[in-house]
């Protein structure tokens, strides 16, 4: 599954390909480790790409049920870094309420 992470040289559309991947491959075996990348790559300067992984932690959520609450503790943790700008809290939002939903 490490093959399809996302390197900062990778061109936008790749990435995007390699997360829609990685979202079909989740489970609750790996949901960690994937937790773990996509908060990385929430963390991105490409505003495009930040809440396009965003919106994959989210669709991981309503896919596996029971990783919904690790789910929104990663964007806990992502809102409480300093780092966080507005966009990816704005993003954060949106895709809790439709895990709500």
């Amino acid at each position: 599954m490490r093959v399809f992470f996302c390197s900062f040289q990778d061109p936008l559309y790749i990435k995007l390909e390699k997360l829609e991947l990685l979202v079909r491959l989740a489970d609750l075996r790996n949901i960690d480790l994937l937790l773990s990348e996509f908060k990385e790559y929430a963390q991105e300067i490409d505003v495009v790409f930040a809440r396009k992984a965003i919106s994959a932690v989210g669709r991981i959520a309503v896919k596996l049920e029971d990783a919904a609450e690790r789910c929104v503790l990663a964007f806990h943790e992502l809102i409480r870094t300093k780092v966080a700008a507005q966009y990816v809290v704005e993003e954060i939002v949106i895709v809790i309420k439709d895990i709500f939903r």
